[in-house]
Formats: structure tokens, sequence, C-alpha cells
């Protein structure tokens, strides 16, 4: 399992994201991860959870727009004048959790309202690799 934290900036977004993440097909040592090695999902992830989330969301204020698709979830608020939207984002279903968690603030730099295609932008930025090129035995869709 391992934690990775960013805060970047790209175009006119500011961005602060967070992946709890894991790799199944990683062997180390010990061997394989365990049947029961998963990320594991929280279907009741609500504004309060949204508020604590990472800086930016602590700062936050103005929560409305709650959107939830099952455990793909997303919340507007505003960080002073800069308007925002706060991602909570399953990857991969993995046995009874998931591969990764991806939790991000999206902030614009302006006072515009954050559009779809600013998440979408913001988000495929991220790169979230699921293989290893030092413990994994073959490449990614090998």
């Amino acid at each position: 399992m391992a934690l990775d934290v960013v805060m970047y900036h790209v175009g006119n977004l500011s961005i602060e994201a967070s992946t709890l993440i894991f790799d199944p097909y990683k062997l180390a040592a010990t061997g394989l991860p365990g049947k029961y090695c998963y990320v594991v999902g929280n279907p009741g992830y609500e504004q309060e959870d949204f508020q604590d989330m990472n800086q930016v969301t602590r700062r936050g204020s103005n929560w409305r727009n709650l959107i939830s698709n099952g455990e793909d979830k997303s919340i507007e608020f505003s960080d002073g004048r800069h308007n925002c939207v706060a991602v909570h984002k399953p990857g991969a279903p993995w046995r009874g959790g998931y591969v990764y968690m991806l939790h991000a603030s999206i902030c614009r730099d302006d006072t515009a309202a954050v559009r779809a295609e600013d998440i979408a932008y913001a988000l495929g930025s991220l790169q979230i690799r699921q293989y290893d090129p030092v413990g994994n035995l073959r490449k990614a869709g090998e």
C-alpha cells in the first residue's frame, strides 16, 4: 500500500490530490498481496468527510451540491473567492474493495465556477499507475 499526495497548478487550476493505492500484482519478498488486501471504500462518504479531506477543503466554506453515483462523489465549495470541487473517486474494483481511492480538491485560480471539463482535465493530469517496475515480474498488460 502507498499513499501519494500532490499539490500543483495546471492551467488555471490548483489541485491537491491524495491517492491510497496498492498494486495487486506486485511480487515482494513476502509473496503476493493477501486475498484481503484492497483499499476499502466508503459508500457513506458525505459532506463532513469532504470538509476534512485535505488542506484546501479544511479552509472551505459554502458547501453545496453533493453529487453521488455509488462511491463516485463530488461536492462544490468555496476557498476564499475561489470556486472549488472536491472529488472522492474509486479505482478499479478488487475483491472486496478497490485498487485505489482518489481524493482531490480542484479550484479555479479565477472566480469562475469549476466546470466538468476542468475536473476531467485535472484528474486526467494525475497519473495513477499500478505497475511497479522494480517489484513486478512482467510489464502492465502482459
